[in-house]
């Protein structure tokens, strides 16, 4: 649907918004209390509150941070607290703009594992924007690509993430292994064939 003015506020009681910076979206004293807040404001019970929130630190493994002051948290940390916000919420869409901003490896990688167990284990549908394009693979089943406002693709993802013509005319860059084989074949002239998005997909091309 369009998003109208007259339609978002009912829009937004399904979808959640993970900010591109943690802390423009956290603004209480302590953790429990952020999650808790979006619940506090649609006048749910206490009891309520409390079992949703407790879940949703459970599932972003940030139960341990319930009493942290907000300023005391890490970038990853400060990340794992706003998703918990939205899942307590039960909002079924959630929206992550650029969600390894400012992280580190290893925080990233945490992040990203959460969002493929959400998905995968929890049934929670993402709509990721990015431009780190080697995590592309492992979450996304479609890719859309756009440009300055203009939708220049829309597909499954082998076929929008080998299509390097297309990618270069839109500023962006295939995954790293996949970029590899494809100017490795086109430099050394070999064999044509399907390119890898992954590295385990590249372990298993005969040699």
């Amino acid at each position: 649907q369009p998003l109208t003015k007259k339609l978002a506020r009912e829009i937004f009681r399904t979808v959640g918004f993970l900010f591109q910076e943690s802390q423009d979206q956290l603004f209480n004293n302590f953790v429990a209390e952020d999650v808790a807040y979006g619940l506090q404001r649609l006048g749910l019970p206490k009891s309520e509150v409390d079992d949703r929130v407790s879940l949703a630190l459970h599932l972003t493994e940030a139960q341990h941070l319930a009493r942290r002051p907000i300023h005391h948290l890490s970038g990853g940390e400060m990340k794992r607290v706003a998703l918990a916000g939205l899942i307590a919420m039960r909002s079924p869409l959630l929206i992550l703009d650029e969600p390894q901003n400012a992280l580190d490896p290893a925080s990233s990688e945490h992040l990203m594992e959460l969002v493929e167990h959400l998905h995968k284990d929890h049934g929670y549908a993402f709509l990721t924007v990015t431009h780190k394009m080697d995590y592309v693979p492992r979450l996304a089943e479609r890719v859309i690509i756009m440009d300055a406002g203009h939708l220049l693709a829309d597909g499954p993802v082998r076929q929008v993430l080998t299509d390097i013509a297309l990618l270069e005319r839109a500023r962006l860059s295939a995954p790293s292994i996949t970029r590899y084989f494809y100017e490795a074949r086109r430099k050394k002239g070999l064999p044509q064939g399907e390119l890898p998005l992954t590295v385990e997909e590249a372990l298993l091309l005969p040699s």
